[in-house]
């Protein structure tokens, strides 16, 4: 699947005019508060991704759509200013890419975090030039795609992967189902994988009889 970033449209965006910015913000601010509403209804996995998925398609998709069609009315207007031109030639010409993440709750708006989350493993990436296959190289990437798939969903990586490994042992690894119950979203996975804060821990700890 080929995504495009949102945050590249709105860095093309410049003062130069400010319309533009007001109704590109009103996109990224409805999208926040619509991931803000699931937060504060405590969905997760699944029934999050399919609240924030209707929300998107209520309430972003119709403004998104208005902002392409009034691109499209300006375009020839700013053809001689070269960033407004470069920053509507992208807009329109990856509107598709861009309106991705409406049909998928899961998908983020933009990729910082994504690019939040590769910072570390780019910083060690001479290290990789050691991999003695291009098979390693895949092992490694898969295993590092968990390992922030799990801090994405709030998993603790190092329990999350003992559990999976006790559970691989004992299944039918062909049981499509059931590995998808394995995954870092999963809703299935138990508590003790979860990273938890200081407030959850010592509800934690009272419930068991702790101080």
């Amino acid at each position: 699947m080929h995504l495009s970033c949102f945050l590249k449209v709105k860095r093309e965006k410049n003062s130069d005019e400010a319309k533009a910015i007001v109704k590109y913000d009103e996109i990224f601010h409805e999208n926040h508060e619509i991931e803000n509403a699931a937060n504060k209804k405590h969905l997760k996995g699944e029934a999050k991704a399919k609240y924030i998925q209707k929300r998107r398609k209520e309430v972003i998709e119709p403004l998104f759509d208005k902002f392409l069609a009034w691109l499209k009315e300006i375009q020839m207007k700013n053809a001689g200013s070269s960033t407004m031109s470069g920053a509507i030639y992208y807009t329109l010409h990856n509107a598709t890419e861009l309106k991705r993440f409406i049909d998928d709750g899961y998908l983020p708006m933009d990729n910082s975090s994504t690019e939040r989350a590769v910072r570390p493993f780019a910083v060690v990436r001479n290290r990789c030039k050691f991999y003695v296959s291009p098979k390693g190289a895949e092992a490694s990437a898969l295993i590092y795609s968990m390992i922030i798939t799990c801090l994405e969903n709030r998993i603790q990586p190092y329990m999350y992967f003992t559990y999976i490994l006790e559970r691989l042992a004992n299944m039918d690894l062909t049981n499509e189902a059931e590995l998808r119950k394995l995954l870092p979203y999963s809703d299935t996975l138990p508590e003790s994988t979860k990273i938890m804060s200081k407030k959850e821990i010592d509800r934690l700890l009272k419930q068991n009889g702790q101080s």
